[in-house]
């Protein structure tokens, strides 16, 4: 078969980037091993365009914003499917020096962010909260399976590991006007959206690629408001009719898939902070996001007509929908990527 692209990782990298290139009309296939490892399957997905820490608007807020608002109710569309929500998020201020800096921030006329003057049931919040109106959730799940139940109805899934031995890897063959070949499938370029398993991979030896393992909480509430998301250093969001989800934690240093009783016992202890309501825990899930070093995804060329699409972070959701699209634009017009995620910054 031949396709415009090969997509290597169907997570959400590489679902968002399928959804992109379809919607131009491009022919895309796509290998993945079943989601095994992948984080996007634990992951709440949630979009915001605050940083929360010193209450500022995230890396390129706007035209995230702008792609992220257009593009997933598109390919809701497309894929016959509702994946995409709305959930604004009340930011519980800690202590009144960060109440006094929410105040501040909003006499600045910072974007995103309101006062709440009346505060819902059940929360505790006596230095007060703060509103981001435009926030939400992708659910991840349904998004990825509508991606692949599409792929596999018109057989462009293979559903296996990649493996680099069957890919056409001789640098005099592959040209500018030769195609990728892997087994019995062409493409004209091929795109590794592979979260952290690419790090096994040779083309990322010496690119800082690298693991932040995150646990979540499947947890049941009693009473507590079904349109809001709460929020005080940690989260807790309704998650749709399936219940909530309490996170996350964030761990640099190690790469292990084990759960913590001690991450479970600080984020209990952590909601209960702000929430006067029974929360009991469903299910514990663990995942590895796969992140750079300075923060920023990493985006070019690999090798001649092999590409990455990779290191999106904890902002995936939010950031994803834009910069597949400046990949893509690079790929087939030439157009320049933004120098904060062209991989070319770390050579």
């Amino acid at each position: 078969m031949r396709f415009d692209l090969i997509i290597v990782g169907q997570g959400l990298a590489g679902s968002v980037l399928a959804c992109e290139a379809q919607s131009r009309g491009l022919s895309v296939g796509i290998i993945d091993n079943g989601w095994k490892l992948s984080a996007s399957m634990v992951a709440a997905g949630m979009w915001n365009p605050v940083s929360f820490r010193k209450i500022i608007s995230v890396w390129r807020d706007q035209e995230c914003m702008e792609a992220l608002q257009t593009k997933y109710p598109a390919w809701e569309k497309s894929l016959e499917s509702q994946f995409y929500f709305d959930r604004p998020v009340m930011r519980v201020f800690p202590n009144q020096e960060y109440a006094d800096l929410w105040a501040k921030r909003l006499s600045e006329g910072m974007p995103w962010i309101q006062a709440v003057h009346e505060l819902p049931d059940r929360v505790k919040a006596p230095y007060g909260a703060g509103l981001v109106d435009q926030a939400g959730y992708l659910h991840l799940p349904r998004f990825l399976q509508s991606v692949r139940d599409l792929a596999s109805a018109e057989s462009r899934l293979l559903e296996e590991e990649f493996d680099p031995k069957y890919l056409e890897t001789d640098a005099g063959r592959r040209t500018p006007d030769k195609p990728v070949v892997y087994k019995h499938w062409q493409a004209d370029h091929l795109i590794i959206a592979m979260g952290t398993s690419a790090r096994k991979l040779s083309w990322y030896q010496g690119l800082p690629l690298q693991t932040n393992k995150g646990e979540v909480l499947d947890v049941s509430v009693k009473d507590f408001q079904r349109y809001i998301t709460a929020n005080n250093g940690k989260w807790l969001l309704p998650y749709n009719e399936e219940g909530y989800k309490l996170g996350a934690s964030y761990d640099w240093r190690t790469d292990d898939l084990e759960t913590s009783d001690e991450v479970r016992e600080m984020l209990l202890e952590k909601v209960q902070l702000m929430l006067d309501a029974e929360v009991s825990v469903v299910e514990h899930k663990v995942g590895l996001r796969p992140t750079v070093k300075d923060r920023r995804p990493l985006l070019g060329e690999l090798e001649t007509r092999i590409w990455s699409f990779n290191g999106l972070g904890t902002r995936g959701v939010l950031i994803s929908p834009l910069l597949a699209g400046e990949l893509l634009n690079h790929i087939f017009d030439g157009a320049p990527l933004h120098p904060e995620t062209d991989l070319n910054r770390f050579k």
